[in-house]
């Protein structure tokens, strides 16, 4: 039979998204931003990633970790501990970095060995050093957009490729249709196998931004 046409929403479920394309947009903007540091004789953003244990998925996220901040001009520094470290050995690394001032943000790698206590070293990190930002703290501060906060990264990066899809609008542009009284339009976003740690702050973002 035919082909049934598509309307843009649904094309888009249809072909997909190119990730890929967005990233090197945007891989592209960060390195603008970061000759422009230079330029203004500021040092470079630097940021600890902890890795504990030797998780295959750990390892891998954080290879990409290393070789994405390299291209964006970003230090990052790899602290490895043993699969066997304790909540405590954890925090107190992490308590380190805190107190740190070369260290502008912290990355505790997903995912810890099953022994520890993932929400509660999280919220350890210092609010201004939670570039994941995913402590409830900072996820919440994101929802409300009241202050410059960072975006939880997951979330930020779904939003950017929804936002250059046009599946969510801009805040101006639902306010103007807003005005003409037609409510704006919600997109609907289904999570699919995500897990609650990364589901609780994509989807307060997601609503903050305008999905449903």
């Amino acid at each position: 039979p035919p082909a049934l046409p598509l309307d843009g929403e649904m094309a888009l479920v249809a072909t997909g998204v190119c990730g890929p394309h967005c990233a090197q947009l945007l891989r592209e903007t960060l390195e603008v931003v970061t000759n422009t540091i230079g330029d203004h004789q500021l040092s470079p953003p630097a940021v600890c990633l902890l890795l504990v244990g030797r998780h295959p998925a750990a390892v891998s996220y954080a290879q990409s970790s290393v070789a994405a901040a390299n291209a964006a001009g970003v230090v990052l520094t790899v602290q490895e501990l043993p699969e066997t470290a304790t909540n405590a050995d954890v925090a107190n690394q992490i308590a380190l970095c805190n107190l740190d001032s070369k260290c502008h943000g912290v990355v505790l790698q997903m995912p810890l060995p099953l022994h520890l206590d993932a929400p509660g070293l999280l919220s350890s990190i210092s609010d201004d050093k939670d570039v994941d930002c995913l402590k409830e703290s900072s996820v919440r501060r994101c929802l409300l957009r009241t202050e410059p906060t960072v975006i939880p990264c997951i979330a930020g990066a779904v939003e950017e490729v929804l936002h250059s899809y046009d599946v969510l609008k801009s805040t101006s542009s639902s306010a103007h249709r807003s005005r003409h009284g037609h409510p704006p339009v919600r997109p609907h976003v289904l999570l699919l196998g995500v897990p609650p740690l990364l589901a609780f702050p994509l989807e307060l973002c997601l609503e903050g931004a305008g999905a449903a």
